[in-house]
């Protein structure tokens, strides 16, 4: 793959969760061995619930 189809892809959400899926239902790997690939998920998850309380809070008023 080309490098910046790499870079393109390593922005992606998707590319996490299917190296999560697959490394616990192909490979098992342990929680440990995720962490890489759920921590910027996590990351992600936290700013995108951030952002629509924030806008949430704003049609409120």
């Amino acid at each position: 793959m080309p490098d910046w189809a790499k870079a393109i892809g390593s922005c992606l959400p998707l590319t996490y969760f299917i190296r999560l899926v697959k490394g616990i239902m192909l490979k098992g790997y342990s929680a440990t061995a995720l962490l890489p690939d759920l921590l910027p998920l996590i990351g992600l998850a936290v700013i995108v619930i951030g952002v629509g309380l924030k806008s949430y809070r704003k049609t409120l008023d």
